[in-house]
């Protein structure tokens, strides 16, 4: 077997293109044949041709159940584009390269918040539930939001994606959270509706597709799987440029169906409502527990540790925006001072009575 990298990069001068071939050889039980098998012939590393061929014309084992009939209908559209420099990008010059899906570039919420959390508590302004179902007009301006698409419980969703041929091209795999879909069709140039046979038969079931530079792919699936679920390109980098969106699946009826209810002692970084309270509460004074008195040297039990301060609800995950607990560190005169006192007696009245112990047995 040998599998070479296939470079979806157009120009292929933006890319550094790898020709390096992995291999493998299978050899059965039973065979006794020591002579090594022929090398294969290589297509070339930018053959889309001979790979579009091999992807496309992959089919699922058995026959499965495809959803039917479509209850929500979308085309998602992947764009490049440029945006003004966020913020954050110190290093960036007026504008940067973003990514966008129907025109949006998507913004993760800020690191206090989740979407999820949002929902549930009801926090308003962290998102909108107004993806657009298909591309905006040719022409219009790319926009920056936090957008989601609703979708009730055990609908069936059939969505086209759209790469366009763009300069830079190249393939972009999509990768779906919460769920599998079924890959009933792809294709290069512009989908058209009512001209392609779906496969109905033996499609592929995956959660990721590698939509073709200057092609589409067609998938489909079922919703049913409450919760909010991250739709977005698996390049690393283009996360971050906004080549993504989220799908809010409502919950069903049935208590299987229904998203359960967060547990009354989260603490998340991702939760605004619970993040806000431990901020309060590591802000709060912790008392300080008078010192325990110091024994008498002579044969006297160690005394009890001091009582440590009840646990605080604190994050799991440090952060910078939840105020830091920092131990005094005054004079000998004060109350850390004491304790570290009281703490060297216990030790001192230890070492005498292990002396002493040891002197009797002797």
């Amino acid at each position: 077997m040998a599998v070479l990298a296939h470079d979806t990069m157009s120009p292929l001068a933006f890319a550094a293109s790898d020709t390096t071939t992995a291999t493998a050889i299978l050899q059965y039980n039973g065979t006794s044949s020591t002579n090594p098998p022929a090398m294969p012939a290589m297509p070339s590393s930018s053959d889309s041709g001979t790979a579009n061929a091999f992807y496309f014309g992959l089919r699922g084992l058995g026959a499965p159940a495809v959803p039917a009939p479509v209850d929500v209908s979308m085309t998602i559209e992947l764009g490049l584009g440029q945006l003004p420099c966020d913020p954050s990008q110190t290093r960036c010059n007026g504008t940067a390269a973003a990514a966008a899906m129907n025109g949006v570039s998507f913004r993760l919420p800020s690191p206090e918040t989740s979407l999820l959390g949002a929902h549930v508590d009801g926090v308003a302004g962290v998102f909108t539930a107004d993806f657009p179902d298909g591309p905006p007009p040719s022409g219009t301006a790319m926009s920056v939001g936090t957008k989601l698409k609703k979708l009730s419980y055990n609908s069936v969703v059939e969505i086209v994606l759209q790469n366009p041929a763009a300069v830079p091209t190249e393939n972009h795999p999509i990768h779906l959270h919460g769920f599998n879909f079924f890959v009933l069709a792809q294709g290069m140039g512009t989908f058209a509706p009512g001209s392609v046979a779906y496969n109905l038969v033996d499609p592929v079931a995956r959660n990721t597709i590698a939509v073709p530079g200057g092609g589409w792919a067609v998938i489909r699936f079922v919703a049913n799987n409450p919760g909010m679920w991250f739709f977005h390109c698996h390049l690393d980098p283009h996360v971050p440029m906004g080549l993504g969106m989220v799908f809010q699946v409502d919950s069903g009826t049935t208590p299987g169906s229904t998203l359960p209810t967060p547990p009354g002692d989260w603490v998340g970084v991702c939760d605004a409502q619970h993040y806000a309270a431990a901020a309060a509460v590591a802000a709060a004074p912790v008392p300080v527990p008078a010192p325990a008195p110091v024994p008498a040297p002579i044969l006297a039990p160690a005394p009890a540790e001091s009582p440590l301060p009840p646990p605080r609800a604190v994050d799991h995950k440090p952060s910078p925006n939840l105020p830091q607990r920092r131990e005094h560190t005054g004079t000998s005169n004060s109350a850390a001072g004491r304790r570290a006192k009281g703490h060297l007696a216990c030790f001192l009245c230890s070492v005498l009575l292990f002396f002493l112990l040891r002197q009797h047995k002797a």
